[in-house]
């Protein structure tokens, strides 16, 4: 028989106070696997998030779930006092959130501010974003051009604020074709 023990206490320390029993605590201890908590391994976070995305997409039965890309940096600041399950937790909310009031179920756009909503107050020390690093990141299921497309202008027009000239100067298009896109 194989016993296996998960606490988040720390044993030695108990045992040394005289709170837990030291022979008990030598025989667990042969083989022990130390797995900080997740505020302490901020740099798994990306693998996380697609990880749980995943899930989303075969539990939602939607094609794509597309997360904004500054996610796993502004998620580095927060404390995750619930650890993994929290940050299960959050994907989850965010994208069924995001499902309500009859959007395009095929593809779901979540952006930063449902997981800010959530979170709330609690962030500290959140790393400057800037405009991203200039990466996409893909899950599973690539999306088509078209959807790709779609979300790229409606990602534009949301950080120009719905001035189509300025979204236009950041896709690099005319002002003239973004129009069209709109319309079509």
């Amino acid at each position: 028989a194989r016993v296996v023990v998960a606490t988040n206490r720390d044993l030695l320390k108990a045992s040394a106070d005289g709170e837990f029993r030291r022979d008990l605590y030598y025989r667990l201890s042969t083989h022990i696997v130390s797995l900080p908590p997740l505020r302490e391994r901020t740099e798994d976070l990306p693998q996380l998030i697609k990880h749980f995305t995943g899930q989303v997409i075969d539990e939602f039965g939607v094609d794509s779930v597309i997360l904004p890309l500054e996610l796993a940096r502004f998620l580095s600041g927060y404390s995750f006092p619930g650890n993994v399950r929290e940050l299960r937790s959050l994907i989850f909310d965010a994208v069924s959130r995001s499902l309500v009031g009859g959007r395009d179920k095929s593809s779901i756009h979540v952006s930063l501010d449902a997981f800010k909503a959530a979170i709330g107050e609690d962030i500290e020390d959140v790393p400057d974003l800037g405009d991203g690093d200039g990466l996409l990141t893909f899950h599973d299921k690539l999306p088509t051009i078209k959807v790709a497309m779609e979300l790229l202008i409606n990602e534009a027009m949301a950080r120009a604020g719905g001035t189509q000239t300025l979204a236009a100067k950041m896709l690099g298009i005319s002002q003239q074709a973004l129009s069209k896109r709109l319309r079509g």
